[in-house]
């Protein structure tokens, strides 16, 4: 899933005294609501926000998306929702697809 860095926090733990980052992140549809981890990332050098159709000052941008919202939202497949079938969803009378509307 593309996204955007939109602010840094630091968090020093009290026991070990180490820093660690966390990186609040936005898709094209708004904010991510929970902050993620540098492991969690991974740099695109030709990708911008320009590119990905990021604006934050957009209407509409929305707040606080979970990780499957947003992917639902930018996947016309349902992201993290589709069901991996083992028949013909065309046929199957039980297929998870055609509950999910993904069909």
């Amino acid at each position: 899933m593309c996204v955007m860095i939109c602010s840094v926090r630091t968090y020093t733990s009290p026991t070990s005294h180490l820093t660690h980052y966390k990186y609040k992140v936005c898709k094209r549809e708004g904010y991510l609501k929970k902050l993620q981890h540098r492991s969690a990332l991974e740099f695109q050098d030709n990708l911008s926000a320009e590119i990905m159709g990021i604006d934050e000052t957009m209407e509409r941008f929305l707040q606080d998306l979970s990780i499957q919202d947003a992917s639902n939202r930018s996947n016309v497949l349902g992201g993290s929702s589709v069901y991996r079938c083992q028949t013909d969803c065309s046929k199957s009378k039980s297929c998870g697809c055609k509950r999910m509307g993904n069909f």
